[in-house]
């Protein structure tokens, strides 16, 4: 993994194809509530970008679903699992 972890707040407050810039070009995200890993979903599906993403819990829902996740599991000891 590379160096470049953008954290999530920080594509509040930007414009969508600012936004799409940064999350092409960063390695990771950090303090990402479920509302970003949506919102960056949408960003890497509106470029037909194939990637992942965790989750683990029921508020990541959104999320999981939004992406197409198909068979996910999450690893945390007594969370929820999401499948599709």
């Amino acid at each position: 993994m590379g160096t470049n972890i953008l954290p999530a707040a920080t594509l509040s407050d930007i414009s969508d194809s600012e936004a799409e810039r940064l999350v092409e070009d960063a390695n990771g995200f950090a303090q990402v509530f479920p509302e970003h890993k949506y919102h960056i979903v949408e960003l890497l599906q509106g470029k037909h970008h194939i990637f992942g993403m965790a989750g683990d819990g029921a508020n990541d829902a959104p999320a999981l679903k939004k992406s197409r996740c198909r068979n996910c599991r999450c690893w945390r000891h007594g969370c929820s699992e999401i499948g599709g």
